[in-house]
């Protein structure tokens, strides 16, 4: 592991911040025709019909019929008379009612998310960047180099699960900024509003001047500033999926500890999705020999330390969480929501 170093303990990941027609009756009347020898009167007065918005005139008769019959009424009636109707046709419904199909839950978005299927991380030759954190415009330049790997990873496994594509933005803080998610944050941290990813340049910086002629402690910054990268852009990559609003649903309906573990099961996520791409890369970037020492380091001494509100989870869990994704390069190793409180405490 070669010299033994005063490591500052790992920086706290900045959270992420964190609806018939009614057919008419058509009636035919053929009428009253008189053949012969009328005996009576014969008229119809009325009928049932729909009502119109205007009534139709009914002929009176031209003479007054005689009084007494002219000739012998016949066994038969020579004439017949008929009213032919038509019975009112069924209403046709335009069309079949569809109710809109069920909103999925907020416990079902975090827990079976499409993404978690979107397959094996793959590599995209990311390298890693020449600059170093001398001052605050080299270590934005450090940052942008692997966010651009990122980018170009990701959009993959986005495509691949039906989500949307954008890459986020990124800013580099020398000292406090205003946000539209804070006025200000101790550490690195990404904001949704404005999808950007805020980065802790000052921070690094002041490490840099520190371990300036320490080499094992310049390989440890570069790990941290490209873990905190890939940890950031995972917060991303949940609200991307949905998985960020739903978990502020989900936080928002607990209190206490219950509301702190769902805030740890979000962040240890995003620490498991940031470990699958930095595998995926690691021939190229390269991570081995010191790089990943110092990277092992990292992901087994983040997380909440002693003392501190407990929202991200414990350096062992994110060994745990970091270490399950890394072999597998797979998301769906990621699904912090399905896992015992005691995994993600």
């Amino acid at each position: 592991m070669g010299p033994q170093f005063d490591r500052p303990p790992p920086k706290k990941k900045g959270k992420g911040w964190v609806i018939v027609p009614l057919a008419g009756v058509l009636v035919v009347i053929i009428g009253l025709w008189v053949v012969g020898v009328i005996n009576k009167q014969n008229r119809i007065d009325d009928y049932a019909k729909p009502q119109p918005s205007w009534t139709a005139p009914v002929d009176e008769p031209t003479q007054e019929p005689t009084q007494e019959p002219t000739g012998q009424p016949t066994d038969e009636p020579t004439t017949s008379t008929s009213i032919a109707t038509t019975r009112p046709t069924a209403p046709v419904p335009t069309s079949k009612y569809t109710p809109p199909p069920r909103r999925p839950t907020a416990f079902e978005v975090v827990s079976l998310n499409s993404f978690y299927t979107s397959g094996v991380h793959a590599g995209v030759g990311c390298k890693e960047s020449g600059a170093r954190a001398r001052d605050v415009r080299s270590a934005g330049l450090y940052y942008l180099q692997i966010k651009s790997c990122l980018d170009r990873a990701w959009a993959r496994q986005l495509k691949a699960a039906g989500k949307p594509v954008r890459a986020p933005k990124l800013l580099v803080m020398n000292g406090p900024t205003q946000t539209p998610c804070s006025g200000s944050a101790p550490s690195s941290f990404y904001c949704p509003a404005n999808e950007t990813i805020y980065m802790d340049g000052r921070g690094d910086v002041q490490l840099y001047a520190k371990y300036r002629n320490f080499t094992r402690g310049q390989v440890y910054l570069r790990m941290s500033m490209t873990d905190t990268v890939a940890h950031e852009y995972g917060h991303h990559l949940q609200e991307l999926t949905g998985i960020l609003q739903a978990t502020y649903k989900l936080r928002y309906e607990k209190s206490g500890d219950a509301r702190l573990e769902v805030s740890r099961r979000l962040e240890l996520q995003a620490s498991c999705f940031g470990s699958a791409f930095l595998s995926a890369n690691k021939n190229s970037y390269p991570l081995r020999g010191a790089s990943k020492t110092e990277l092992d380091y990292l992901h087994s001494h983040q997380g909440d330390q002693p003392g501190r509100i407990r929202d991200h989870g414990r350096p062992s869990n994110y060994k745990y969480w970091t270490a399950r994704s890394w072999p597998n390069r797979d998301v769906r190793y990621c699904i912090t929501y399905r896992a015992p409180s005691h995994q993600v405490s």
